[in-house]
């Protein structure tokens, strides 16, 4: 009887272990920048959530599985899908550098936008001969944040003034007072994200890039890229699906 006991124990045992596994193998763990960029991703009452937020869970739900995002500075973010601490990141628009460790599919975009660079609108006069290329603003002072990327051919601008900041907020103040002209800015959240400032602020046209941001996976985390390929089926799945309209509509995003 005693080994009946033992046994039926020893079973229970392995099969609460084995639901743990399958558990633990179930979340996906997604880091991203602690900052807001609205509608796509912000905090609002302590809960995460913006357009790319909703999309990667419903994403994962078609694969019956769990999303744990984890917030960092920028730099940190990078640092940890490089060394495989988690499985991906989100916001991450695609480059050389970043495509070593990196597994960036087309079905895993995110969301689309046009960078453009923007300035004080106190200032437009001297933004007049800007034509959409490089070469006509590189005598100003550009401030952008530490390893975001702007383009393989802006990042790899040597002749270009970059004036380096850790986040979007030093950037603003800066910009503010003056000791920049120019810095980057996505054109279909500027709305959203500067609000009251707008009239203080000008836009340069023509956008400078146009830029697709991904749900991006740790090459390091997955060797094979299997996960990467299973969420870029399932998201192709859900953007065929009306909740995908309804989710563009709700954040005001158009395709």
């Amino acid at each position: 009887m005693h080994i009946y006991r033992v046994t039926a124990y020893l079973c229970g045992l392995y099969l609460l272990i084995a639901t743990q596994i399958v558990c633990a193998t179930n979340i996906i763990i997604v880091v991203r920048g602690n900052a807001n960029f609205a509608p796509k991703e912000m905090t609002i009452n302590g809960e995460l959530t913006g357009f790319h937020i909703e999309l990667i869970r419903e994403t994962a739900k078609i694969l019956n599985m769990q999303v744990a995002f984890k917030s960092v500075s920028w730099s940190r973010a990078l640092q940890l899908v490089k060394d495989g601490d988690v499985d991906a990141i989100s916001y991450a628009a695609k480059s050389t550098e970043r495509g070593k460790y990196l597994y960036y599919f087309e079905e895993n975009v995110l969301s689309d936008d046009e960078l453009c660079f923007m300035g004080l609108a106190s200032n437009k006069s001297q933004f007049a001969a800007y034509d959409g290329t490089l070469e006509s603003i590189s005598h100003f002072k550009i401030g952008i944040v530490r390893n975001f990327t702007y383009g393989d051919k802006f990042d790899n601008n040597s002749s270009l003034n970059k004036q380096f900041a850790e986040n979007r907020a030093q950037i603003h103040t800066r910009l503010f007072t003056k000791h920049i002209d120019l810095t980057v800015v996505e054109r279909n959240v500027f709305s959203e994200v500067y609000g009251n400032l707008q009239p203080s602020l000008v836009i340069l046209t023509p956008p400078f890039l146009k830029n697709k941001n991904y749900l991006a996976f740790s090459k390091a985390h997955d060797l094979e890229g299997k996960l990467a390929k299973r969420f870029a089926e399932a998201m192709t799945s859900f953007k065929r699906k009306p909740e995908y309209q309804k989710l563009l509509e709700k954040y005001d995003l158009n395709e």
